[in-house]
């Protein structure tokens, strides 16, 4: 004989099919229970956001929100879901959640995996993120990767690009920056490719800039050689403002790719390197104590002019050279321009 409890079984087993059937304007009265169950969801969300607004994880959070692991859990899904919600590898191994910062961009995306690749393409930076390290690192299924990966660059939210040494690999960061220099090789490439001829032309130009600046000095300073050695040096800037100013390159250098080119001089043995103490006394480069950021200035390398000794010392263009003496005010023991030679 049935009891009253088994017979109430299969109308409640049953509820859920038939809520199935109803109409629309039926299943709107029988829904104020569901409504209850996404407003308890709505609040843990809300509590789990304020918690993470540094570094948590779930020990931490279920202790503070004194709630069940699982509840916690859910809320952590439902917020990395809608983009609101980070994760992150603690020291120890296990996950860290921290609140993602609100961003313009995350309404533009579809799906949770599109919210996690685009997470990670943003924390790579201007350096970009290698494809197998991205996709290691999301853990989504190749050929859905592949879709998602696709889906992103159609809408403009991140990019591919080559790296000059690493020819084979693809990285991805974000279509608005620009590559970091360690990808692209900086001005002195093209691609991927090397640009020798575009390196020789400014090189040229370069040289011709110092070749002059000696040429002047030496019809400026006839009789006076230590005014003339001074006149004729170059600091990086010098040789920066005067590329910027002849408008050669359409490329932006910076004062880093001018010095790769006198560098590249200095190895030719077209120019020479001097310490900055070499510039004369009141030069503004070397009040400020900078020139090329290493103490270096430039000069022309005459093809009479006999290269090093002393006049690659701090003592060949000292201008207290005569007051210098062994245990005086002025002495090779005090001098602070053989510490940086």
């Amino acid at each position: 004989m049935a009891t009253p409890a088994s017979r109430k079984r299969p109308a409640e087993a049953g509820d859920a099919s038939a809520a199935k059937r109803l109409a629309p304007e039926a299943a709107a009265e029988a829904g104020p229970a569901d409504a209850g169950a996404s407003a308890a969801e709505d609040e843990v969300d809300q509590r789990v956001l304020e918690c993470c607004s540094e570094m948590r994880g779930m020990d931490y959070l279920t202790t503070t929100l004194s709630l069940p692991p699982l509840v916690v859990a859910n809320a952590v899904n439902r917020l990395s879901n809608k983009g609101t919600l980070k994760f992150f590898k603690g020291k120890d191994g296990n996950p860290v959640f921290k609140r993602a910062k609100e961003s313009s961009r995350h309404s533009e995306m579809d799906s949770y995996e599109e919210r996690i690749v685009y997470q990670h393409v943003e924390e790579a930076g201007n350096t970009g993120i290698w494809t197998k390290h991205l996709r290691m690192h999301t853990g989504i299924e190749k050929a859905q990767f592949t879709k998602v990966i696709k889906k992103l660059e159609n809408k403009k939210l991140i990019k591919s690009v080559n790296s000059v040494s690493a020819t084979k690999r693809k990285f991805y960061m974000l279509y608005e920056l620009q590559p970091d220099v360690s990808l692209t090789g900086g001005a002195w490439y093209t691609g991927t490719d090397f640009d020798a001829e575009f390196i020789t032309i400014m090189s040229q130009l370069v040289l011709k800039f110092v070749e002059q600046r000696d040429i002047d000095a030496r019809a400026k300073f006839k009789t006076e050689p230590l005014k003339r050695l001074q006149s004729s040096l170059v600091t990086t800037g010098d040789v920066h403002a005067h590329i910027e100013a002849s408008k050669a390159s359409k490329e932006t250098l910076g004062e880093n790719d001018v010095l790769s080119l006198l560098d590249v001089l200095v190895y030719g043995g077209k120019v020479e390197s001097y310490p900055l103490s070499a510039l004369e006394p009141d030069h503004p480069a070397r009040r400020a104590g900078d020139a090329d950021g290493e103490g270096r200035v430039f000069r022309y390398r005459n093809r009479f002019s006999v290269s090093g000794g002393l006049l690659a010392s701090p003592c060949g263009v000292c201008p207290v050279f005569a007051q210098c003496t062994d245990g005086g005010i002025v002495s090779p023991q005090t001098c602070i321009y053989f510490e940086n030679w």
